[in-house]
């Protein structure tokens, strides 16, 4: 979430987590996409 409320940049956050840009990536689509799945099951 640091890349949405703290604006960091992919590469930083690479660096925080020693990952890779990929990995970051790809997390970060995985958890927005369970966040959205579990918000849109819970109306």
């Amino acid at each position: 979430m640091r890349r949405i409320y703290e604006n960091y940049t992919y590469g930083e956050i690479s660096e925080i987590m020693d990952k890779t840009e990929g990995s970051v990536k790809q997390l970060l689509h995985r958890g927005l996409t369970s966040l959205r799945e579990r918000m849109m099951n819970n109306d």
